[in-house]
C-alpha cells in the first residue's frame, strides 16, 4: 500500500482515520484535505480490508512439490502460495490457475490478443509483473513460503543450466526491518537443510566484504535503513542485478514519495515480492506496493488515481471503482486468515481473557478529577464546534491529550505529566485551562514522550508547530524521512530508560505498584505457579506488552520486587542487543518474562517460547493487539495460548474497547453491504464518548 503503517502510538480522535505523517495534526478542519490526498476514512479502510480478505485461494488444491532443500514440511496453504508465486514469476497469462490482469480477447479482424481487465487496453505480448503481494495474516508462515519459492527457483534453473552458469548463484535480496536480520538467520533458515543455501547479511560497518561476494550467495539479507542509506550514492545494492527482491513487512516502504519507497523502487530485479500481514493502512492509493512490483499501468501514480483513487470519491462511480480495486487486489495478492484456515492449520488453542481492574480509592479520586474536566470539555467541543476561536486546529489535540491522560491514570498514577500532577495536587479544576491542555499536547510526535522530560529539546523545523519531535527522534537532515518511517512505529525507549528510571515519580517516593500492576502480578503468580516445582523441563513463560515505556519501567521494578526475572526489548536497541535478549529469554529457564512495547515486538519476532500474553491496556487499533499476540500464537507454537487484557472498570478503557469492537464490526460487513457514512460513524462515536465520560463513580 502507498501508505505508512498504522501508528499504534498515535491517539486518533474518536471516529477519525490516521493522518499522514507529513500532515500529523488532528483537526476536523482538514477533512477536505484528507479526501483530496486519498486518505481513507474509517468505513473505507474497513471495506478495503474486506477486499484483501477476499483475495484468498478459492479452495485451489495445491499440486506443487516442496524442494528437497527444505527441512520443514509445507502446509497446504504454503504449497498454494508456492504455486501462485511460481506462476507469477513464470509470467503465465495463458490459462493461469490464479487470477491475471490480462484475459484473452479477439480484435475486430479476428487477431487473437490480450485485454487488460481494468483499462481494456489490448496487447498481443503483454507485459506481466513477475511478482506480487503475499498478504497472509500474521503468524501463518509467509517467510517459509518465500523460502520455498527461492528453493524452487534454484532447483528449476540449476536443472536447465550447464558449465560455468551452473556455478553462479541466483541471489535473492531480502529487505527486512532493522529488528529482523539476526533473528532470521537463527530462526527462519532452520527451515532449510544445512549447506543447501548460502545466506549472507549485508548490514553494518563491514558489509563491503559481503558486497564483493553477492553472487556467491543465494540469499542476501539487508535492512530498509541500509537500503535507504545506499540509494543516493548508488551503493553496491544498486549496482547488483538481483534475481529477485523481497520486501519483508512491506508496509515499511510507506507512501511512494518517501525516500525509503524510492530506494526500494531503485533495486534492479525482475521478480519482486511484498510480504505483509497488514496490507490495509491509511491510503487508497496502494501505489507504493504496485509501483514496486511493477503492475502496469499503476506504476504511475496518475494512472492509479485515474482508474482507482479518484473515481472512488465520486458517488456515481464508486461501485465501479471498488470493483476495479477488488480485481486489482485479486490479480496481485494472496491473503489467507487464521479464521479461514482454522482446521487446516492445526494451530494450538487460543483463549482470550479480560482482567477487570477496580481502581483503589486514591486512584479513583484522581481519575474522577480529570474525568469531570474531560467530560465538560468534550461536551463543549460537541456543542460549540467552531463558534469559539479556541476551537480551531488545536481543539482536537487538546481533547486527545485529556483522553490520553485518562488512559495513563488507568495504568498508574505516577505516569501523570508534571503539569497535570500540579493541577491535581492543588485540587484546582480551574487549573485545567487551555494553557495546561496545550502543554499536555506537547509530546513527541514519534515516541509520544513528554517533551519536558525527553532528552534534548524539541525539534520543530521539519514538523508542524503543533506536532514537534524530541531530539532523539528528530530527522537526521532536512528532507529526510527518517522520522516518518520506522521509528514512529515504536516508542523511543532507549531515550526514556535513562531519564525515567532515575527520575522521581510524581507523587513523592517512587511507588511501582498500582491496581493494574497488582492484578498483573496476581495473574502471573497463578499462571507460572508450576515454575516453582523442581525439575521443570519447559518453564512457563509470559510476554507483557504496553503502550508506554514508563509503564514498563514501573512494571519491571514491581516484578523484580516480587522475584520475577525479566528481560526487556525496546525500539532503539541495537540488532545485537535485541538478538541477545530474545535468545536469553528463550534459552534461560530462570527468565520467564519478556517486557516489550507494542512497536518494538510488533513484527518480525517469533516468541513461541512463551504461551501467555498480557496486554496492559487496550489500544485504539485492534490490529495492533492482534499483531502483538501473533508473535506468540503462530505456526510452531506447541502450547495453548492465553491472552489476558487488562481493562479498568468505569473508565475510558471501556470506551477504547467499544471502539475496537466497532472497528471489527465494520471489517466484518460483507462486500455487498452499503457503507456506513463517516459522518454517522463520527457522530455515534462522539455520543458514545460522552456517555462513557459521563459515568460517575460513587466515592463515598
Amino acid at each position: 500500500m502507498d501508505v505508512a503503517c498504522y501508528n499504534p502510538h498515535y491517539l486518533a480522535r474518536p471516529g477519525a482515520g490516521m493522518p499522514r505523517l507529513d500532515e500529523l495534526h488532528i483537526s476536523s478542519s482538514k477533512d477536505s484535505d484528507a479526501k483530496s490526498a486519498g486518505i481513507l476514512d474509517e468505513t473505507s479502510k474497513a471495506r478495503l480490508m474486506r477486499v484483501f480478505d477476499s483475495a484468498d485461494d478459492e479452495g485451489i488444491t495445491p499440486t506443487a512439490t516442496a524442494s528437497p532443500r527444505l527441512r520443514s514440511s509445507l502446509k497446504p496453504h504454503q504449497l498454494t502460495a508456492l504455486m501462485m508465486m511460481s506462476e507469477k514469476e513464470l509470467g503465465v497469462v495463458e490459462n493461469p490457475r490464479f487470477p491475471s490482469i490480462w484475459e484473452r480477447a479477439t480484435l475486430y479482424d479476428g487477431t487473437p490478443t490480450y485485454r487488460h481487465r481494468i483499462t481494456a487496453r489490448t496487447d498481443s505480448h503483454p507485459y506481466v509483473a513477475r511478482g506480487g503481494i503475499l498478504a497472509d495474516e500474521m503468524g501463518l508462515g509467509k517467510t517459509l513460503s518465500i523460502l520455498s519459492l527461492i528453493c524452487w527457483s534454484i532447483d528449476s534453473f540449476n536443472n536447465n543450466r550447464t558449465g560455468e552458469d551452473k556455478e553462479q548463484s541466483l541471489p535473492t535480496l531480502i529487505v527486512t526491518p532493522k529488528s529482523m536480520p539476526s533473528g532470521k538467520l537463527s530462526r527462519d533458515y532452520r527451515h532449510i537443510l544445512p549447506d543447501r543455501i548460502k545466506v549472507a547479511v549485508y548490514h553494518g560497518s563491514d558489509r563491503q566484504v559481503v558486497a564483493s561476494n553477492f553472487r556467491h550467495n543465494e540469499i542476501v539479507l539487508t535492512t530498509y535503513e541500509t537500503m535507504r542509506s545506499e540509494f543516493s550514492s548508488a551503493g553496491p545494492l544498486y549496482i547488483e542485478k538481483w534475481f529477485r527482491v523481497v520486501l519483508d513487512e512491506a508496509h515499511h516502504i510507506g507512501n511512494r514519495n518517501a525516500m525509503k519507497s524510492k530506494a526500494a523502487f531503485g533495486i534492479q530485479a525482475r521478480r519482486r515480492w511484498c510480504l505483509t500481514g497488514t496490507p490495509v493502512q491509511n491510503s487508497l492509493d496502494n501505489g507504493a506496493l504496485l509501483s514496486f512490483i511493477g503492475v502496469a499501468p499503476f506504476v504511475d501514480k496518475s494512472q492509479s488515481d485515474l482508474w482507482i483513487a479518484n473515481p472512488i470519491k465520486e458517488k456515481d462511480k464508486r461501485h465501479i471503482s471498488w470493483n476495479r480495486l477488488q480485481l486489482l487486489v485479486r490479480v496481485t495478492s494472496l491473503r489467507r486468515t487464521k479464521k479461514v484456515l482454522d482446521h487446516a492449520l492445526e494451530l494450538t488453542t487460543y483463549q482470550k481473557k479480560i482482567e477487570h481492574i477496580d481502581l483503589r480509592q486514591s486512584e479513583r479520586k484522581l481519575y474522577e478529577f480529570f474525568r469531570q474536566q474531560t467530560a465538560a470539555i468534550a461536551s463543549g467541543f460537541w456543542q460549540q464546534k467552531s463558534n469559539n476561536h479556541l476551537f480551531g486546529q488545536q481543539k482536537d489535540a487538546n481533547m486527545l491529550s485529556l483522553l490520553n491522560l485518562l488512559r495513563l491514570i488507568c495504568n498508574h498514577e505516577d505516569l501523570l505529566p508534571v503539569t497535570a500532577a500540579r493541577a491535581w495536587r492543588a485540587k484546582q479544576s480551574e487549573a485545567i485551562d487551555w494553557r495546561l491542555l496545550e502543554s499536555l499536547s506537547r509530546t513527541c510526535t514519534i515516541c509520544k514522550e513528554d517533551l519536558e522530560e525527553a532528552p534534548g529539546h524539541a525539534f520543530e523545523s521539519t514538523m508542524p508547530k503543533s506536532q514537534p519531535v524530541c531530539a532523539m527522534c528528530a530527522p537526521k537532515g532536512e528532507g529526510s524521512d527518517a522520522a516518518m518511517t520506522d521509528s514512529y512505529l515504536e516508542p523511543s525507549a532507549e531515550a526514556t530508560m535513562e531519564t525515567d528510571v532515575a527520575s522521581t515519580y510524581r507523587f513523592g517516593a517512587a511507588n511501582p505498584s498500582s491496581s493494574k500492576i497488582e492484578a498483573l502480578i496476581r495473574t502471573l503468580n497463578r499462571e507460572q505457579a508450576a515454575n516453582q516445582e523442581e525439575m521443570v523441563k519447559t518453564p512457563i513463560k509470559s510476554v507483557i506488552f504496553s503502550y508506554w515505556t514508563k509503564m514498563l519501567d514501573l512494571t519491571q521494578k514491581a516484578l523484580h520486587t516480587e522475584g520475577f526475572y525479566c528481560e526487556r526489548i525496546y525500539g532503539k536497541m541495537s540488532l545485537q542487543s535485541r538478538s541477545t535478549t530474545i535468545h536469553h529469554f528463550g534459552q534461560d529457564p530462570s527468565c520467564t518474562i519478556l517486557l516489550a512495547t507494542i512497536g518494538s515486538a510488533g513484527e518480525g519476532i517469533n516468541l513461541t517460547v512463551a504461551n501467555f500474553v498480557h496486554l496492559l491496556e487496550p489500544h485504539w487499533n485492534p490490529m495492533v493487539e492482534a499483531q502483538a499476540i501473533a508473535r506468540v500464537h503462530r505456526i510452531g507454537q506447541p502450547k495453548p495460548v492465553i491472552a489476558t487484557r487488562y481493562v479498568t472498570l468505569d473508565s475510558i478503557e471501556e470506551y477504547v474497547r467499544w471502539i475496537q469492537k466497532d472497528k471489527l464490526r465494520l471489517i466484518a460487513r460483507s462486500l455487498s453491504s452499503d457503507d456506513v457514512s463517516q459522518k454517522d460513524l463520527d457522530d455515534e462515536r462522539w455520543e458514545k464518548l460522552q456517555h462513557f465520560l459521563g459515568k460517575r463513580n460513587n466515592l463515598s
